[in-house]
């Protein structure tokens, strides 16, 4: 009986001495500790902010010291952080900003040796002139990417609804997408900079107007011009910044010519006509481009257009010859609640002719379900027990994308931790790509980028087959973070 009571003894000692240590270490925050590497120099980057991302913002949570390496204490218990090299002296590749992903499994755990990439700033600046070689200021100047990214793949698979593209009509006409990235009002010397492009391929346009008037009043106006001097993306010089590379000297020559103004009418789609303010506010949009999007559908290829939903009128100015697209978009607000959406797409040819006619819009109505089922047919499962097998506690994070008509994805450390690492999808074709989570994807992007580096990096893969009923466990290569890095910086080096 002695020696039972001893070994019971033994055991409460042994389970209360387990239950205080797990309470301590629970009690402890998360040490995540490592160096920052400047990517241009393969050096540590000394007194650096490391920032790491929320939803929809960052945060600064350290700064190196001399030797580039920080150390900071993260929230108690498990968790995910993205971290990554704040700016000014470091930023983004192909739109996207490079760090590294950390998952604490435990309360209390100390991640060491953290290597975060980063990508060294880029400028670019110049100044607008007018033809006789006189400054202009207040000129709007816009830096802008080719977006190559395809829309088919922004279908989330795994979602249930996907909403409709009403409200993005007129992006979705333009052919070749573009990105504005960062725009600049030019200084009395007419000097402009951007100092947030980041690496990537860039076209420079500007748009400037009449001093005092906005060109409302004026009969003449500043032709829209893109670098060095062209009326057309089409026949503009892209403008290729490698990581630190600093430009100068890009300066836009711009024209002044004779511009027209157009003026017209709105009618509901049932011929009523508006009611006026205050009896009502409606929310409304209209946006017009050059229907040969030869200024893309950015906003500073936008036209100056005002449209008074109360009056029904619309007017717009600093009209050059050439046909035009007009996107309009109503709904109604306080005291109009009750009526339905309302839309309209138009052409309109702008002529040399001091007078134009009128135009004149019948809205139409648009469906009141702005969410589409999708209808994914027949499925079958994506496994991606091997690759997450693979992953390391205390080594990167390991993410996995699957594109075919439409995209999906999967966390390996969300998987594992479901103690489920099978994907469904639809039956089709996909490339099926494996990754160190050094990047963000867009369609989970706390940082608010779009996906061109994941296209890029979706050229490569592994291609499955997703059959009806199947499951499917390929072995993927895992590409890391100094592979998809290069894999961006190529991309630009080939176009030089």
């Amino acid at each position: 009986m002695r020696t039972t009571a001893q070994l019971l003894t033994i055991l409460f000692v042994c389970l209360a001495g387990c239950w205080l240590l797990d309470r301590e270490v629970g009690s402890r925050p998360t040490l995540i500790s490592g160096e920052i590497v400047d990517w241009g120099t393969g050096q540590p980057a000394p007194y650096t902010d490391v920032r790491i991302a929320r939803l929809n913002f960052s945060q600064v949570v350290a700064r190196t010291d001399k030797r580039g390496q920080f150390a900071f204490s993260g929230p108690k218990g498990p968790g995910v952080y993205f971290l990554f090299a704040g700016s000014p002296r470091y930023g983004r590749l192909l739109q996207t900003t490079f760090g590294q992903t950390i998952v604490a499994y435990r309360a209390g755990q100390h991640i060491r040796k953290v290597v975060i990439p980063a990508i060294p700033a880029t400028e670019l600046s110049g100044h607008v002139y007018a033809t006789d070689g006189h400054p202009l200021s207040g000129c709007n100047v816009s830096g802008f990417t080719p977006d190559n990214s395809d829309s088919h793949k922004s279908v989330e698979l795994q979602a249930r609804i996907a909403q409709a593209f009403t409200y993005h009509i007129a992006q979705a006409d333009d052919p070749n997408k573009f990105i504005e990235v960062e725009t600049d009002r030019t200084d009395s010397h007419g000097a402009y900079t951007f100092k947030r492009l980041g690496a990537d391929r860039y076209f420079v346009l500007a748009r400037c107007l009449e001093p005092g008037t906005g060109g409302e009043n004026s009969p003449f106006s500043w032709e829209p011009t893109a670098y060095p001097q062209e009326n057309s993306i089409a026949t503009a010089q892209q403008i290729v910044l490698l990581p630190g590379e600093h430009r100068s000297g890009i300066d836009l020559r711009m024209q002044r010519k004779r511009s027209y103004v157009l003026e017209g009418k709105v009618m509901f789609s049932d011929h009523s006509a508006p009611k006026p303010w205050p009896q009502a506010i409606y929310g409304h949009d209209l946006q017009m481009f050059r229907s040969d999007r030869a200024l893309t559908s950015t906003w500073i290829g936008q036209e100056a257009c005002d449209w008074n939903a109360n009056a029904g009128a619309i007017r717009c100015h600093s009209l050059f010859p050439g046909t035009y697209t007009l996107y309009f978009d109503i709904s109604g607000g306080p005291g109009a609640f009750h009526m339905q959406t309302q839309f309209a797409e138009v052409s309109y040819t702008i002529r040399s002719t001091a007078k134009q006619l009128p135009l004149m819009v019948q809205l139409h109505n648009v469906p009141e379900s702005r969410y589409l089922e999708l209808k994914t047919g027949s499925s079958g499962t994506l496994d991606l027990r091997k690759v997450c097998e693979s992953a390391e506690e205390g080594r990167p994070a390991i993410q996995v994308l699957a594109w075919g008509h439409g995209h999906a994805g999967g966390a390996c450390y969300y998987m594992t931790f479901r103690n489920d690492t099978r994907l469904p999808l639809p039956e089709d074709k996909y490339i099926v790509n494996a990754f160190e989570a050094a990047f963000v994807p867009r369609h989970s992007s706390y940082l608010g980028e779009n996906s061109k580096f994941e296209a890029l990096l979706m050229q490569h893969g592994i291609s499955v087959h997703i059959r009806d009923g199947q499951t499917s466990e390929p072995n993927l290569p895992v590409a890391s973070t100094e592979e998809q890095i290069n894999t961006a910086l190529d991309s630009l080096r080939s176009a030089r």
